[in-house]
């Protein structure tokens, strides 16, 4: 967590966290407003605890940890206590969900709450208690409140109310009206902040293409053939769990994508570090068709042995990426700079930033 310096992005974390909670609210005002409730829980921890890197990323690894927890529970309930375990392995030995457990951005948030939020809403669709929406409610909220794209995954809940609804009519269900209604009031403010900053933001972010869509699964994961062996195990997990599981799993690993790609083509917002929650329903069904017994070809050979194989599989694939991601963020070696500098600085001699101030500042003084 601590070998490899703080990156572009993480500059710009420890720059906003270790600024006051007025200039923070200055800051919002005009730039980055969206990540402002994550600076606000680094700011309170740095206060506290320093400003080491520590302090900065293990958030995000408690995060991501209990991302994988909920993702295991989700797997737990749709085929059983195997699979649910094999689903949480298999977010441990995703590239892009290790890179993100080590880095100090909101994703990782996004990942537990939007996974979390899709838990809440299958408990609820089964047994719709007022307190099952409340919770419902509140953790739709802070999924957006931690990241504004992953709230598409409410697209993808409204697809699930709607077929959970269609065939006994059940009253109980509109219950999740209010609990969406308060979670959107809730972002409101953020959603309006965000939709004024966003040329500023993502200026640079580019229209997607049917290039773009074919890339997608290796792109989220950070490696193509991770990804695509965990689409193509998704995808025949039609024949290991039953078929709504399938369909609400399915709905929650599309629908938001498609969404945000379809409405990128308009106002383009689509980076594919913003889709790591939709690894978790794929996950799911990927421990689902290999711990299932319904397969004939794939029961031959104990759960434990096919679990042991495939992340064994997706750990060797990935292990360039792997091995990649714990030793640079693609960013400067600022500690080596600072080293540098440290040992060969003459009296009056100055530094001056460039372009990348607003990161290469704050990173190579901490």
């Amino acid at each position: 967590m601590t070998s490899v310096p703080l990156d572009w992005d993480e500059g710009a974390t420890l720059s906003a966290a270790t600024r006051s909670f007025g200039e923070l609210l200055e800051l919002a005002s005009y730039k980055d407003a969206v990540i402002t409730p994550f600076y606000l829980v680094l700011h309170m921890l740095v206060t506290v605890f320093g400003e080491s890197d520590v302090v900065l990323r293990l958030p995000s690894l408690l995060a991501m940890a209990l991302g994988a927890g909920v993702t295991a529970e989700i797997g737990r309930r749709v085929a059983g206590s195997a699979a649910g375990i094999l689903a949480g392995i298999i977010c441990s030995a995703i590239p892009s969900l290790v890179f993100f457990a080590h880095t100090a951005r909101p994703y990782a948030f996004a990942f537990l709450f939007a996974t979390l939020s899709s838990l809440l809403l299958l408990t609820a669709v089964g047994s719709p208690s007022w307190w099952r929406w409340a919770g419902y409610g509140l953790c739709l909220a802070l999924t957006g409140v931690f990241h504004l794209v992953a709230l598409s995954v409410l697209a993808a809940h409204v697809v699930i109310l709607a077929l959970a609804w269609w065939p006994e009519r059940d009253r109980r269900l509109w219950r999740a009206v209010p609990a969406v209604a308060a979670a959107l009031v809730v972002v409101s403010p953020l959603i309006w902040l965000g939709r004024s900053q966003r040329y500023s933001q993502l200026h640079w972010v580019q229209t997607p293409t049917w290039k773009t869509v074919g890339a997608l699964p290796g792109d989220v994961a950070f490696s193509p053939v991770v990804g695509y062996l965990l689409v193509l195990l998704a995808a025949a997990a039609y024949f290991a769990v039953p078929t709504r599981r399938y369909i609400e799993l399915v709905v929650l690993s599309t629908v938001p994508v498609v969404v945000v790609i379809g409405a990128s083509l308009i106002a383009p917002v689509w980076v594919p570090r913003y889709g790591i929650f939709l690894l978790a329903p794929v996950a799911v069904l990927a421990a689902a068709t290999v711990t299932t017994s319904r397969l004939r070809a794939v029961a031959m050979l104990p759960w434990v042995v096919r679990a042991v194989a495939i992340v064994a599989a997706l750990v060797l694939l990935s292990l360039p990426v792997q091995k990649s991601v714990r030793q640079t963020h693609d960013a400067p070696d600022t500690r080596g700079m600072a080293t540098a500098i440290h040992d060969n600085v003459a009296s009056g001699d100055v530094v001056v930033y460039t372009d990348f101030a607003w990161s290469m500042r704050p990173t190579l003084t901490h």
